[in-house]
């Protein structure tokens, strides 16, 4: 296998470690990210640093609402759930994320991740941090599947470059965003 591979697809998040196994010490190169918009990739190191923050002020409770058009198949996203990992991982209170629809109260220690299907939207997704006082909202809304298309274009570009191993879009970012600062 040396021809480089790109790979965008959900829901197989457990076999990950399988692919990094398969190019350790051979001429492989994989790039994967479960969404290719450079938008979203920035969104989710704002949501990090953000949840890092909201975490050790030990007054907000997150949850976040996600929206697409009605014909995706899958529910929530697997950018919805990347993003409620990355919160997930900031607030040590918080052991789970709730998915499905709650018919009873809320636990503490849970981060519910809402779905809504509908109309022709490309992809909406909402992180809250929630208090009594006031209640702040990071977004990401998509305005077309182009963005998905262009960062997967670059991913491929990046990897093409001679690169050998297992990647994921925030090394190509880190690549890129260093390039950039030695150059100017």
């Amino acid at each position: 296998m040396g021809t480089p591979a790109v790979i965008g697809t959900t829901g197989w998040y457990d076999r990950l470690s399988e692919l990094q196994e398969a190019t350790e010490g051979c001429e492989r190169s994989i790039i994967y990210s479960g969404n290719y918009s450079l938008g979203v990739a920035l969104f989710m190191q704002v949501v990090k640093h953000a949840a890092s923050l909201f975490a050790k002020s030990g007054l907000y409770d997150p949850f976040l609402i996600e929206l697409h058009h009605a014909q995706k198949a899958d529910s929530p996203s697997g950018t919805a759930e990347m993003l409620a990992q990355t919160v997930l991982d900031s607030f040590s209170e918080k052991t789970q994320i709730v998915k499905e629809t709650l018919h009873h109260k809320r636990t503490p220690d849970a981060i519910h991740l809402a779905s809504v299907r509908g109309g022709w939207v490309p992809g909406t997704h909402t992180v809250y941090f929630d208090s009594p006082e006031d209640t702040v909202e990071l977004t990401h809304r998509a305005r077309s599947r182009q963005g998905f298309a262009v960062g997967a274009v670059q991913a491929a570009t990046w990897i093409a470059d001679g690169r050998k191993g297992f990647f994921n879009l925030d090394d190509m970012l880190r690549d890129v965003f260093l390039s950039m600062e030695k150059n100017v």
